[in-house]
């Protein structure tokens, strides 16, 4: 009976594992996931990121209003050119007295009469924003006519963000049309 004990304690050291290999399985096997550790420290490595790309975001930000406002300029003075060839009527580009609101406006009988279109606008300029036309004529008016013959009232056109940052569009002579010519500190 001895020996049928002692097989039978063999076996069943067999068959369930020590304390030792239990301890030794449980160890080795990690759960699935993440510690919190490593949590903290990826929270940590996004929020020094965005600390280094937040001021340049904003600048992101604020040229993108200079650029639409541009656009949308000359988008408008391209439309004023063109369709004052197209249907043979002297077009006209207008800036209010206060720089924000930018009108195209059409030649009927001995008035100019404003256009409510998407190119034509009228154009209301951002917050800040100022629109200034410099006459390379002489003229006094702040508006540039275009003509049916494809010729334009030589100016400059200023747009300046509250920032401070200048884009200037310019037909330097009435038979050139106009082009962006230049941004101060850099390009919108």
């Amino acid at each position: 009976m001895h020996s049928r004990l002692a097989i039978l304690d063999a076996i069943s050291q067999r068959l369930s594992p020590s304390s030792a290999a239990v301890r030794c399985e449980r160890s080795s096997v990690r759960p699935a996931g993440f510690t919190l550790v490593e949590l903290v420290l990826v929270m940590g490595l996004l929020a020094l990121l965005m600390a280094v790309a937040a001021p340049d975001l904003r600048g992101w930000s604020r040229n993108g209003k200079l650029r639409d406002a541009t656009d949308q300029i000359m988008a408008s003075i391209r439309y004023a050119r063109g369709q004052a060839i197209h249907d043979a009527v002297t077009y006209r580009l207008s800036v209010d007295p206060t720089g924000t609101l930018v009108q195209v406006q059409r030649q009927e009988g001995g008035l100019f009469v404003a256009i409510d279109d998407t190119y034509a606008g009228p154009i209301i300029m951002p917050d800040g924003f100022v629109v200034e036309i410099d006459r390379l004529d002489g003229g006094l008016s702040a508006v540039v006519d275009f003509f049916p013959d494809g010729r334009t009232t030589p100016a400059r056109i200023v747009l300046t963000a509250p920032w401070g940052r200048q884009v200037v569009m310019a037909a330097p002579t009435a038979a050139q049309p106009f082009e962006l010519v230049a941004s101060a500190g850099g390009m919108p």
